[in-house]
């Protein structure tokens, strides 16, 4: 290989990230927490049926925290149980840990920023998030709809 292809080598490496610092780490949960303590670590638990999903477009250089903002992930709330009083919340997925959310499915979602900044709310894998019709243990420990605080 001569000079040249080398340079042009290293050069595309770079522009790729290859040899980045910027590691990518798998998500690691352990043990999911109970519900009452997935209740306690989240800033919003909620019902809700996904309306949209989309490519994130709004953080700078597409990073939150050193991680990829995937997507955004918005939602029509229809029961809540902690967080403000809305009737549309979008979360993001930014970290490996993300939840996947399908378009049009229902699920019981605990979220929070979890050392995100700037407002960002995420769903992690690590707690108790499901698809509503498979949350029946989670909603009886909740019971009723209400915003508890």
């Amino acid at each position: 290989m001569n000079t040249r292809s080398a340079v042009h080598l290293v050069l595309l490496a770079t522009a790729l990230g290859v040899g980045s610092s910027r590691q990518a780490h798998a998500c690691q949960c352990g043990t999911r927490p109970p519900v009452d303590i997935a209740f306690a670590q989240s800033e919003v638990v909620f019902a809700g049926v996904v309306t949209a999903i989309e490519p994130a477009p709004t953080y700078p250089e597409g990073f939150v925290q050193g991680f990829p903002v995937s997507s955004l992930v918005h939602f029509r709330v229809q029961k809540r149980w902690k967080g403000a009083a809305a009737t549309e919340l979008t979360l993001t997925a930014a970290s490996t840990c993300a939840y996947s959310f399908q378009l049009g499915r229902a699920y019981l979602v605990f979220a929070g920023s979890h050392g995100l900044t700037g407002g960002v709310l995420e769903a992690s894998k690590c707690l108790p998030n499901k698809p509503y019709a498979q949350a029946a243990a989670e909603l009886a420990f909740l019971g009723p709809p209400t915003a508890r605080k």
